[in-house]
């Protein structure tokens, strides 16, 4: 009777993990449009059709001070973006039904800006990648406080290889343990990061040139990492990729994300999903709990 019900539950969960794993295929993308216009834009798009954006509206941030970081944190599910400002003000709120930018703050990263951000599920913060933007000078992570902007260093990140890559650009956690992912522009290529030692251990070189503002976030349902990696093959371009985690081969979504602007440009400067509801994520959990215990059983 106890290996009846146990499997039982495992096919329940089972479907269960199969409907949440068909509703990431066609995931909504929330996106920040750098596409040359006197402001930049937030956007949405579906994962499984990138090629058409819906826009959410105007940041009211010129283009000349760029956003390069997005995402929504845990506890209140609310979106924050992060621009190049160096030092204090960088941080700003999201109104996720205009697109509008407000409240700016910020402080505590010295001499860096922040190329991306990400919220770790298992530390229950929100995390930041550091960078210099100067050739060989590594990237150092930070964790943010969301509500202030506040970042405190948490260590340089060592094993960027074959230099020590300043140009950090993408910064994704994983979910399900919190192992942090960083994709860098020297190197092209993403690195798989201990969240305890900082030490990063190189994945594959991408197939593609990678140059210029771009992002990178995971699908909190599936456990998907998707990457918005802009090619500078074909008039600077955004596609949308998923990436193996374990040999960081890409595999792209056709076709572009949007349509490509007159001048040839089309750059998304960061990616992130809405993190599900907290009912989905317990049924991931109890799904994982059933499975397991059969197997013991």
């Amino acid at each position: 009777m106890f290996r009846r019900n146990i499997l039982k539950l495992s096919v329940v969960t089972l479907v269960v993990l199969m409907a949440i794993g068909s509703t990431a295929s066609a995931q909504t993308i929330w996106g920040v449009h750098n596409n040359g216009l006197p402001t930049q834009t937030i956007v949405r798009f579906n994962a499984a059709t990138p090629g058409t954006l819906t826009t959410v509206g105007a940041t009211g941030i010129a283009s000349a001070t760029f956003i390069n970081s997005l995402d929504f944190n845990g506890p209140g599910n609310q979106l924050f973006l992060a621009t190049n400002a160096v030092g204090a003000g960088f941080w700003f709120d999201v109104n996720q039904v205009t697109g509008a930018a407000t409240n700016p703050r910020g402080s505590g990263l010295g001499a860096d800006q922040l190329s991306d951000i990400s919220w770790d599920y298992t530390g229950n913060r929100m995390l930041g990648l550091g960078i210099s933007g100067v050739a060989g000078s590594g990237a150092r992570l930070y964790s943010i406080v969301p509500a202030t902007g506040a970042a405190t260093l948490l260590g340089p990140i060592t094993g960027f290889a074959p230099v020590n890559d300043g140009f950090g650009i993408s910064l994704a956690v994983r979910p399900s343990d919190g192992r942090v992912f960083a994709h860098a522009l020297e190197t092209d290529r993403w690195y798989d990061i201990n969240p305890g030692t900082l030490v990063a251990t190189p994945l594959g070189v991408l197939p593609v040139d990678t140059n210029f503002g771009q992002g990178g976030t995971f699908d909190p349902a599936s456990g998907t990492l998707f990457h918005a990696m802009l090619q500078t093959t074909g008039g600077n371009q955004s596609r949308l990729a998923t990436i193996n985690t374990t040999t960081g081969a890409p595999t792209f979504i056709a076709p572009n994300i949007g349509s490509i602007s007159p001048g040839g440009l089309n750059q998304i400067g960061d990616i992130a999903i809405q993190i599900p509801e907290p009912a989905s994520l317990s049924l991931l959990g109890l799904s994982g709990l059933a499975l397991v215990r059969r197997r013991r059983a």
